[in-house]
């Protein structure tokens, strides 16, 4: 039993659906490499250099795991938790997503045109997208859907957990609801690579929590700066 009535909830859930081999740096280029598509308004994932001797290895029960932990986890705790925020008089939810989630780094265009359908977005539509990139990937279809080449499993939860906050935003219009890319932080998820520190990515985050009722919801927020990207 809670010994005061919560306010805002803050949903953290990530795993990285992928295992590295070798030189752990690779993360870091590729979130580098991602990150300059993103903000440099590309919508074509352009061939990468790698200087890292390290490999990305993609399962689908890693990738599985992460669609379950990073989208579904999440749902699930948001919806136990909404008939507590209810009760405050300023519910706020914060869901912790990624740059790699962005809309700019999905190549399926039935992924990308569903989620990019703000005023027709549902969660069933969200839902579905995810289940076609778990089918895709499990009979071995990702190259030929167009499903991410790197990381696909870690994009694809975060693009749909930006999608369901949108679909959550407008259901619950009396709450503030948001998704927010904290930065590349060092942490265990990143191999503690990264240009940000764990406790500057959570003052990121405490900031975007602490936005008053009548701010903009239904948002994804991204701070260009803790990427030191020059576009």
């Amino acid at each position: 039993m809670f010994p005061t009535i919560p306010s805002s909830v803050v949903n953290n859930a990530g795993i990285l659906g992928a295992e590295l081999e070798g030189d752990v740096s690779i993360l870091q280029e590729l979130v580098q490499a991602n990150a300059a598509t993103v903000f440099a308004n590309s919508e074509v994932e352009t061939p990468l250099q790698l200087k890292a001797k390290g490999t990305m290895i993609q399962t689908y029960e890693a990738a599985q795991k992460c669609i379950h932990t990073n989208y579904y986890g999440v749902k699930r705790v948001t919806e136990a938790l909404i008939p507590l925020l209810r009760l405050s008089d300023s519910p706020t939810i914060i869901n912790v997503s990624s740059i790699l989630g962005h809309l700019r780094l999905l190549r399926n265009e039935r992924a990308k045109a569903v989620l990019s359908n703000e005023a027709g977005l549902t969660e069933e539509a969200v839902d579905g997208v995810v289940r076609e990139f778990l089918k895709d990937f499990k009979e071995g279809r990702l190259e030929e859907s167009k499903w991410p080449s790197h990381g696909a499993a870690y994009k694809v939860s975060k693009a749909a957990l930006n999608g369901y906050t949108k679909v959550l935003a407008k259901k619950h219009a009396d709450f503030v609801i948001n998704s927010l890319c904290p930065g590349f932080a060092r942490t265990d998820i990143t191999s503690n690579l990264g240009a940000i520190s764990a406790e500057e990515a959570g003052g990121r985050v405490v900031k975007v929590a602490l936005l008053p009722r009548g701010w903009p919801t239904g948002g994804y927020f991204i701070d260009k700066d803790v990427y030191g990207i020059v576009t």
